[in-house]
């Protein structure tokens, strides 16, 4: 997993971020399956399974940003 703050909501960059969150983890929009994080998992194998968000938890503090993976060991 990777996590960093992110910003508040109140951010003036936070419409742009909220879209780009669309984009890079798939949000009710779009799904996941149709997001940037999921376009990698499936052109490397590397990831059973990838998720995350950049406004992960975003209020009047700030959120976080995150993405986790899950792998298995290769035979």
């Amino acid at each position: 997993a990777f996590v960093m703050p992110s910003i508040k909501r109140t951010d003036p960059d936070y419409d742009a971020l909220l879209l780009f969150d669309q984009l890079f983890a798939g949000g009710a929009a779009i799904g996941r399956m149709n997001s940037r994080l999921f376009a990698v998992r499936e052109a490397t194998g590397l990831f059973y399974s990838i998720a995350g968000s950049t406004i992960a938890g975003v209020s009047l503090q700030p959120g976080l940003v995150w993405v986790g993976t899950q792998v298995t060991l290769a035979n």
